[in-house]
C-alpha cells in the first residue's frame, strides 16, 4: 500500500463542498455526510473561505495597510492590495496538502484515517505551528479513494514585528534549508522541498505507528505518470491559474484606469480652481463697476 503526501495551492470551494456538486461527476452525494470538515476556528457556522479571509484579517492586515500607505505616497496606486488580493496570489495564498493512504482498491477504514490525520495536525502543529499554520482540514469519503485536503500558511516576523507571508522566510526562521546548502536557491532546489520530505517521513511513520504497512518506494521525481490525486490537482491548478491569469489582467486594466480617473481627477480640481478665481476676479471688478456708477447718486443726496 503506498501513502501519497502532496503539496500544491487546491481550492478551498472544493474542499468543503461550498460549490455546485451536480457539476462533480466523481463525488457521491449520497456519501457526503461521512465527510469531515474542520477550522481552525472551531466555528462550523463559518466556510473555509470565510475561516482563511478572517485569519488574513487578523494577522496580515496590519502589514498590508502600511504597505499600501508607502504605494499612496509614491502615488503607485496600481500596486496596492487588498486582503482578498494577498489570498489569491501565488506567493501569498494558502498552500494545500493531500494526504491519502492507498488507492480505490486497497485503502483503510475511514476511521484509521481520521485518526492519522488527528495525529498529523498534532505533529504539524508542535514541530512547525510558529511559523506554519494549519487553517483548515477536510476528509473526504465521499469519491472512490478516501483522502484529506490540508490547507495552510507560512509567515514570519519581521523586524518591525509585523507579521509577513512568505514561504521562504518561515521555513528559514524555523530552521529548514534547502537539500543542497551550498548551491542556488531556485525551483528544483529550496526549503520547501526539504519541509516536504521531513512532512512526509512524518506521515509515513504516524501510519505505521496505527499499524499499516506501506510501500516506501521513492518514485523518481521526473515520472511521466502522476498519482491520480496528483492529476487531479494538476488540472485543478491549471484551471485555477488560467482563471487567476484572466482576472489578473482585468486587474491591471482595471487599475490603469484608476491611474486614468486619478490624473482626470486632479486635471479637473485644477480646472475648478482657475475659473473659481476667474469668478472671483470678475465678481471683484463688477462690483467695482457698480460703486462707480452709484458715486453719482450719493452725491446728489448729499
Amino acid at each position: 500500500m503506498k501513502a501519497t503526501l502532496h503539496i500544491g495551492r487546491g481550492t478551498v470551494k472544493h474542499n468543503d463542498r461550498n460549490f455546485n456538486l451536480d457539476k462533480a461527476t466523481h463525488i457521491d452525494q449520497t456519501r457526503k455526510n461521512e465527510n469531515f470538515y474542520i477550522n481552525r476556528y472551531m466555528d462550523n457556522t463559518i466556510t473555509f473561505e470565510e475561516c482563511e479571509r478572517r485569519y488574513y484579517q487578523e494577522n496580515y492586515l496590519q502589514g498590508l495597510e502600511a504597505q499600501n500607505e508607502k504605494y499612496r505616497k509614491r502615488r503607485q496606486y496600481g500596486y496596492v492590495r487588498s486582503i482578498d488580493d494577498l489570498m489569491k496570489a501565488e506567493k501569498t495564498q494558502p498552500k494545500e496538502m493531500i494526504l491519502q493512504i492507498g488507492n480505490k482498491d486497497n485503502q483503510p477504514d475511514k476511521e484509521i484515517l481520521l485518526q492519522c490525520i488527528y495525529e498529523f495536525n498534532e505533529e504539524f502543529n508542535k514541530r512547525y505551528g510558529t511559523n506554519a499554520h494549519i487553517l483548515n482540514i477536510a476528509i473526504h469519503n465521499d469519491e472512490k479513494t478516501s483522502h484529506a485536503h490540508i490547507r495552510f500558511i507560512c509567515d514570519y516576523t519581521a523586524k518591525d514585528g509585523v507579521k509577513k507571508i512568505c514561504t521562504d522566510k518561515a521555513l528559514k526562521e524555523l530552521g529548514i534549508k534547502p537539500p543542497k546548502e551550498k548551491e542556488k536557491t531556485d525551483r528544483y532546489n529550496n526549503a520547501l522541498q526539504t519541509f516536504t520530505e521531513q512532512i512526509r517521513f512524518i506521515w509515513n511513520t504516524i501510519i505505521k505507528r496505527n499499524g499499516i504497512e506501506i510501500d516506501e518506494t521513492v518514485i523518481n521525481p521526473s515520472r511521466k505518470h502522476l498519482t491520480v490525486l496528483e492529476y487531479k490537482d494538476k488540472k485543478l491548478q491549471e484551471e485555477i491559474e488560467n482563471h487567476n491569469k484572466q482576472i489578473a489582467g482585468q486587474g491591471v486594466e482595471i487599475r490603469q484606469k484608476q491611474n486614468e480617473i486619478y490624473t482626470l481627477d486632479k486635471q479637473i480640481s485644477t480646472k475648478k480652481k482657475k475659473i473659481k478665481e476667474l469668478e472671483e476676479k470678475l465678481y471683484s471688478n463688477a462690483q467695482g463697476e457698480n460703486f462707480k456708477n452709484m458715486c453719482p447718486v450719493f452725491d446728489e443726496e448729499r
